[in-house]
């Protein structure tokens, strides 16, 4: 194999910053069939949270660059957290040998300009021109899990289709909160 780019944060969270200068921006690389165009994030960066969580909650800004950049596969490595438990002692919300709903929506939520098809996201459209309206997007989702210095992580890695035209989005197969493996999973 080869090299093919180097793709480094652009959104840090509070924690990097210790460790981490900002990278210079997202990238995408043209890989061909069946991967085409695909884009990347790292967790915080890949705006699954506003920059810094002050940029407006609309600002969708690795969607958007998703959608501008006529992205066919979208893949986000994270550290996402689990909310803590409150008592700290209180057993846990969620069902370890389900996904999490609440994060599996969080992430759809952030991919609105790739299955919304208001004026507010039509005119983002593709940067060589072409029309970018309908185009199915697939969003993969790889997150870790199990727990570390007492930061506990959600799992419920996934694979995601979005699409504009009709509005839509399918969760093709997703992994538990607890369930560490490799997703296989076939996308038509």
């Amino acid at each position: 194999g080869e090299v093919i780019g180097n793709y480094r944060k652009t959104f840090r969270f509070e924690t990097d910053k210790n460790w981490a200068r900002e990278g210079d921006g997202f990238k995408h690389f043209d890989l061909g069939a069946p991967l085409g165009r695909v884009g990347l994030g790292i967790c915080m960066d890949a705006d699954m949270n506003p920059k810094d969580f002050v940029a407006p909650w609309d600002a969708f800004e690795l969607a958007s660059y998703a959608r501008k950049n006529a992205i066919d596969t979208l893949v986000v490595p994270m550290n996402w957290l689990d909310a803590p438990v409150e008592p700290p002692n209180a057993p846990p919300p969620q069902d370890p040998d389900a996904p999490s709903e609440s994060t599996l929506n969080y992430w759809a939520a952030r991919l609105t300009p790739l299955h919304d098809p208001t004026p507010d996201y039509a005119e983002l459209g593709a940067a060589d021109g072409a029309e970018n309206g309908g185009k199915e997007v697939i969003f993969v989702g790889c997150n870790r899990v199990g727990t570390e210095e007492g930061t506990t992580f959600i799992g419920t890695s996934c694979v995601m289709t979005v699409s504009s035209d009709p509005s839509r989005i399918e969760l093709v197969d997703c992994c538990t909160i607890s369930e560490e493996r490799v997703l296989v999973t076939t996308v038509s």
